[in-house]
């Protein structure tokens, strides 16, 4: 896969690149963002993936309990000093769920 410059491209905390993240990043309707939608949605993933990370999973392994404890702790959660309000999580939610929208097409394309 060929990267092109201003494709987000996001690696772990252990600096490794996930090749599907990758190609969705680069090559899937996602590509086609504005610039300003690319950046808040690769920053919303950041956040979510930081948050399953922690919990000592991959983004690709993330369940739906997973998304509402993120919902909670992005929220409402005093554990969480940069709690955001109802606009940016519909924003973040929205990211989300273009991204796993995608994973579930491209799986079952093969």
């Amino acid at each position: 896969m060929e990267i092109r410059p201003g494709d987000p491209i996001m690696l772990s905390p252990d600096y490794g690149v996930d090749p599907v993240l990758s190609r969705y990043l680069c090559r899937s309707g996602f590509s086609r963002l504005g610039q300003e939608t690319k950046r808040n949605y690769t920053d919303d993933y950041r956040v979510f993936f930081d948050f399953l990370w922690a919990r000592g999973k991959n983004w690709c392994d993330a369940d739906a309990d997973d998304l509402w404890d993120f919902e909670d702790w992005r929220t409402r959660s005093p554990r969480n000093s940069g709690r955001i309000g109802g606009a940016r999580w519909n924003r973040g939610l929205a990211a989300l769920t273009r991204l796993y929208g995608w994973a579930l097409s491209a799986v079952g394309d093969g």
